[in-house]
């Protein structure tokens, strides 16, 4: 097994030799690589996928608590929000410009229509009803 300091030195001259790319690029052998040489023809692990979904997540919230009423909602409609802006990116929620002003409004009931009239719920199908759903009646939805 490698020792401490063996693992140390790897992981200085590996960050070196790399280098940290952000975005996924074809290496000179056309697999694709991310980070410091990460082969993703391997996949990731469901470890890895949950650790990237909570800094996506923490990211998320991040940018929904920048927006003052957004604290002002209950649990249960940040959850709906938080799990929507996560889904769409911060760019794509925050074109939907009508659904954020009739949320800052506590109009909740035009908050939903207005989720359910836009192209994400074509997309997404349920999990635009489930969360409309939420943000509308401020509880939870039972899942089938």
């Amino acid at each position: 097994m490698a020792s401490d300091v063996a693992k140390m030195l790897s992981w200085d001259m590996i960050r070196r030799h790399e280098g940290f790319v952000a975005k996924p690029y074809q290496d000179s052998l056309g697999n694709w690589t991310i980070g410091y040489g990460r082969n993703l023809n391997n996949g990731i692990s469901e470890a890895e996928a949950s650790m990237l979904a909570k800094h996506d997540i923490e990211h998320t919230i991040r940018m929904l608590d920048s927006m003052p009423w957004y604290s002002r909602l209950s649990n249960i409609r940040q959850a709906a929000l938080i799990d929507m802006a996560y889904n769409l990116g911060d760019t794509g929620f925050l074109r939907f410009t009508k659904t954020i002003l009739a949320l800052k409004l506590g109009n909740y009931k035009t908050a939903a229509e207005e989720m359910l009239r836009s192209t994400w719920h074509k997309q997404v199908g349920e999990r635009a009803k489930e969360i409309a759903y939420m943000i509308e009646h401020d509880k939870i939805k039972e899942v089938t």
